[in-house]
């Protein structure tokens, strides 16, 4: 796993990878992809793109084998989740997450919660203004407002990858109302309330990544579930 390098975790249960994706796969993790995944990589209109979806999955796979108890390796099948998310279908204690963009990927693996992670290479977003506007809470979109014109796109990422790290561990995105969750256009350290479809209190923990220069990242960690009390339920109305 050569093109895999090892970052620093925030917590000791969750294992983080970068994996450079100009570099090729390796046929042992090839071997490991489901025809539904070799189906999918053939449906890419152009070659790097196919190309680096098969080496980002190959070095998942690669990665989730080397966790797994001795009685399940080269079993890395995936199923889905209620709402559609992967997971093992064998090894249901480890929680994993994908993410890439442009030539970098990350991966999350965790023993003990649901982990979701995310990477965006820095670019001209277009419309940029209308996403903010669609997707941001009042206090992201304001903050997002006043940040220097010259730093408006990282701010814009920086949220974005906050965001979609908290759906992704959710693993329910389609029935999130993202204006309604509140990450910031920053890097600092904080739980993340959400109420669920089911009625429930999400907490979930999130970091902004200190990535190479050239990108932005952030991993959240699914902490405990609650019933939402009636004066929470007034702070999520208000």
């Amino acid at each position: 796993m050569d093109a895999c390098s090892s970052l620093p975790s925030p917590w000791p249960d969750v294992r983080l990878w970068q994996v450079d994706l100009e570099r090729d796969a390796r046929p042992e993790g090839l071997c490991l992809l489901s025809a539904s995944e070799h189906a999918r990589a053939q449906r890419f209109v152009f070659e790097p793109d196919r190309q680096r979806y098969l080496r980002a999955h190959a070095a998942l796979h690669m990665l989730l084998d080397a966790a797994l108890p001795d009685q399940h390796r080269q079993d890395t099948e995936f199923d889905l989740g209620p709402w559609g998310k992967p997971r093992l279908r064998h090894a249901r204690r480890l929680h994993f997450n994908l993410s890439h963009s442009g030539a970098r990927a990350l991966v999350a693996i965790s023993t003990d919660a649901e982990v979701g992670v995310d990477v965006e290479v820095l670019r001209t977003v277009p419309e940029m203004a209308e996403l903010a506007q669609m997707v941001f809470s009042s206090s992201e979109h304001a903050q997002w407002a006043s940040t220097p014109s010259a730093l408006r796109e990282l701010a814009f990422l920086r949220c974005w990858t906050r965001k979609e790290a908290v759906v992704k561990a959710l693993g329910n995105g389609l029935l999130v109302d993202l204006p309604t969750i509140d990450v910031g256009t920053g890097c600092d350290n904080r739980r993340v309330l959400v109420e669920t479809a089911a009625g429930e209190q999400a907490a979930l923990d999130l970091r902004s990544l200190a990535l190479p220069s050239g990108a932005v990242g952030a991993l959240a960690r699914r902490a405990a579930v609650e019933p939402i009390g009636q004066e929470q339920r007034e702070k999520f109305d208000a």
